[in-house]
């Protein structure tokens, strides 16, 4: 499952510590990721069935010293780029509900592809 290999991916960028989006406890670790399903849908089809699901999803990187959650956030990319990920662009500021805390956030694609085999005729 894609959500399942993104935590594998990310868990140990920050020591597993890797949330849903809204379900962190109340105390925060100096630095940490949250992830969001977007959305999930068909990609492409082929004989009335999908071929490619893509799948996206908000990525977060949130600290409590600037330059490691950008330091994170770039190593997060690359990690995820490497992995087959589609990321757009190094990501914008997002707020916490701490103060203390700054987030970074990125938008990122996954599309799962399913081989399929074709027969031909031929007369």
């Amino acid at each position: 499952m894609v959500v399942d290999e993104l935590i594998g991916i990310l868990e140990p960028l920050v020591n597993n510590k890797v949330y849903r989006q809204g379900s962190l406890a109340t105390e925060y670790p100096s630095l940490f990721i949250t992830f969001f399903e977007v959305e999930s849908k068909d990609n492409s089809h082929y004989d009335n069935k999908a071929r490619s699901y893509r799948y996206d999803f908000d990525v977060n990187v949130y600290g409590n010293t600037p330059s490691d959650v950008y330091d994170k956030m770039e190593e997060v990319i690359n990690v995820l780029k490497t992995n087959g990920y589609i990321v757009s662009g190094k990501g914008i500021d997002i707020p916490c509900d701490d103060k203390n805390f700054i987030g970074r956030h990125i938008e990122i694609i996954k599309i799962e592809r399913h081989l399929i085999s074709v027969r031909c005729l031929f007369i």
